[in-house]
Formats: structure tokens, sequence, C-alpha cells
């Protein structure tokens, strides 16, 4: 299972941007993706790493060559409207971090 991730404030940040800068009545249309594509298996173990618990172990089981389970965006568009707004997209290791904060935090 291959995936990618974006930040959410990143996404909410871009799309808000966009309304304001296109002219009423157009729209963008853009793929979401990451810099780079996780294998699920690997995500956990940088979830581990990051959050500081690098002792704990990831147990999969065996995943099957094919066929490939890939799902991701192509990110060119997202990358060119997060340049042309001056936003840089927060990489996995902060999307993380602030996951497990909003995830502790106990908010709904």
């Amino acid at each position: 299972v291959i995936r990618s991730y974006v930040h959410v404030g990143d996404l909410i940040a871009l799309a808000l941007a966009e309304l304001r800068r296109l002219p009423s009545g157009a729209f963008a249309r853009f793929d979401t993706a990451g810099e780079i594509e996780l294998e699920v298996g690997a995500l956990a173990t940088r979830v581990a790493a990051v959050l500081g618990a690098s002792h704990l172990q990831v147990h999969r089981p065996p995943v099957a060559a094919e066929p490939i389970d890939r799902y991701v965006g192509d990110g060119a568009e997202m990358a060119i409207r997060m340049e042309a707004n001056g936003f840089a997209a927060r990489d996995v290791d902060a999307q993380i971090r602030d996951t497990a904060a909003f995830l502790s935090s106990g908010r709904p």
C-alpha cells in the first residue's frame, strides 16, 4: 500500500489562496501529493522514529508483490500553485508530529 501525504493545513491554505487569487467564476484543479511516496509499513516505522519510539517494532503480515496498491496523485500542479502563492509544503515528519499532537489533544 503506497501513499503520499499532504498536510491538511497546507491543502486548506492553498485552496483559500487560490479562491482569492483566481478571477470570479474560475477554478483550480490539482491533484494532491506530498514530497515522497511511502509504503504504509515504512510510514509506521517512520512514525515510531519521529515520535521517539524507534524501539517499537512494526509487525505486518507479508505483503503481496502484485497487485501494487498505489494511490498517489500527481503533485506537479499543486507544487506550482503552492510556489505561486508563496507556500512551502510541510514534510512528512511535520505531518506526523502535528497529527500526533492533534490526536493527543483529545479534541474532536
